[in-house]
């Protein structure tokens, strides 16, 4: 899976992955062909010896997808987490499939993220209202309500 100028080389893309933490609850993990474990990250935390690079994928891990397409599946992480992953194949020069990248978050992390859009949805349709609300009385009182001259 290397360019042929080493830019797009395992080690590259792990470094740029390592530069910007991950946040917590979220994994990202470039398997080969064969689901072998080439870059795991995070790299710390309570990962048992299965989640070391070399490691097989198991079985509970995510489908690889089949065609050039990503995919969004849920299984379990090689930490025994249970994750919704975004799996994208890694191509070469020549388009023939080298590996995979899953990139990985707990139910509960994707959980927290909805409420947050939910809230600030809510709360921008509350301030709209609001505003209609205000709009409506300022016509209704100066312009339907107005009693004509004369």
């Amino acid at each position: 899976m290397r360019g042929k100028c080493g830019r797009h080389s395992l080690s590259v893309l792990g470094t740029r992955v390592a530069q910007n933490p991950l946040p917590e609850g979220y994994t990202f993990t470039v398997l080969d062909r064969q689901k072998r474990v080439m870059v795991r990250l995070p790299a710390t935390g309570s990962f048992t010896l299965a989640d070391s690079v070399g490691a097989i994928a198991g079985m509970d891990f995510p489908a690889l997808p089949e065609g050039p397409n990503t995919v969004v599946v849920s299984g379990t992480d090689l930490d025994g987490m249970v994750r919704l992953f975004a799996v994208a194949p890694l191509r070469a020069t020549g388009g023939d499939t080298q590996g995979y990248l899953a990139f990985g978050r707990t139910q509960v992390t994707l959980m927290e993220e909805v409420d947050a859009i939910v809230d600030f949805e809510l709360r921008f349709l509350a301030v709209g209202a609001l505003v209609l609300l205000a709009l409506a009385w300022v016509l209704g009182h100066f312009w339907v309500a107005r009693i004509p001259e004369g």
